[in-house]
This record gives structure tokens, sequence and C-alpha cells, in this order.
């Protein structure tokens, strides 16, 4: 989109800026390099951004940067590489709740959202089932409209992919009527949209 090639297309942060601000700003830029295609830039942004922040980089941003460069190494056909970084960010996350004694939900949705799209393009379906149902449990009972669309998109794929194709036509059903009855149909996130119409960003 234009927003992420103006983002792609910015100077680099000056040196006079404080470290912090300039890992943001490079980091932001490496995204914007991912989502327009120039992937090696992109590759050399994020490491710049993770090198800047040093030992100072909270671990949610850390593992935004890092599920940012497991994007680009996938865009670049490393599936390998990806699910390698993705299951690195899953060792962080457990680590860290484990020494805080507390859970990131948001992080934990964001890599078993992502590892589970993985498995499933390795063909390994039951994990990509256990990943997926791994993700929206972090958020049951409070799972917005979007998540309960989401949530059989993806169930109806591997479904599919299983050759369930009746329960998968079952699912598909309660998509669009769920869709259709929502409040607000064009609020449905874009990840949603572009699962539906098969637009895979993992």
């Amino acid at each position: 989109s234009q927003r992420f090639s103006e983002v792609s297309s910015v100077s680099d942060p000056d040196e006079s800026l404080p470290l912090a601000l300039r890992s943001f700003l490079y980091q932001a830029k490496g995204w914007g390099c991912v989502m327009v295609g120039r992937h090696p830039e992109a590759q050399e942004y994020l490491s710049q951004s993770l090198e800047l922040a040093g030992g100072n980089m909270d671990l949610a941003e850390k593992c935004y940067c890092e599920n940012i460069n497991a994007l680009n190494e996938l865009r670049c056909g490393n599936l390998e590489k990806a699910f390698k970084a993705e299951k690195g960010i899953e060792r962080v996350i457990c680590e860290a709740s484990g020494s805080i004694g507390s859970v990131d939900h948001r992080l934990i949705y964001i890599n078993s959202i992502n590892l589970a799209r993985l498995y499933r393009r390795m063909g390994d379906l039951r994990s990509a089932r256990e990943y997926f149902d791994q993700a929206f449990k972090q958020s049951l009972g409070n799972l917005t409209e979007n998540d309960h669309i989401y949530w059989d998109v993806c169930l109806a794929q591997l479904d599919a992919d299983e050759g369930d194709h009746a329960s998968a036509l079952k699912l598909w059903l309660r998509v669009s009527i769920n869709w259709l009855a929502s409040e607000l149909p064009e609020a449905i996130g874009d990840r949603t949209i572009r699962s539906i119409t098969r637009q895979r960003e993992y």
C-alpha cells in the first residue's frame, strides 16, 4: 500500500537521535520494506533496530521485531528460517512467563497464529489446529465478531485440507452468516479478509 511505500522510502534516522528512537524508526522502516517486497533492505533495517536497542528493548517490542523478521524470511521463500524464528519467539515467551510469573496473552496469540499458519504450510495439520486453538483461547470470553469469524475461517481451511468438506462447508456457511449479521460488516479485520480471499500473509 501507499502507506508502507512511504515508510520504506523515508530517510534513515539521524544519528543524533536517541538510540531507542532510532531503533524504533529502523524497525518501522524495515516493516515497510517487508510489505513492499524490498526484502534484503528489510533484513538490514530490522537487524539495525535490534542492534541499537541492545538489551534495552522490552519483551513485546523484541518479539514484534523478530516476528517481522520471520515474515520477511518467509516472503524470501525461507520457510524453515521463518519457522525457526517463530519457535525462537515461542521459547522467549515461555521463559519470560516463567521468570516474571505472568503471561502476555497478546504475544502468545500472535506467535500461535503464525506458528499455526507455518505448520499448515508444512502439512502438519494436527499441530496447526493445536496452535490455532491455543491462539484463540487467549481471549475466550472476550472474542470480538472478527475473532469468531476468523477462527471459523481457520478451522474451515483446515477441515478442507484434511478432506472433511462437509464440516468445512458448515463452517464457511457460519462465516457468511456471522459476517452478514455483524453490526459493522465493513469493520472485519484485514487479516480475516486476506484469509477468506486466500491472500496468504504466512
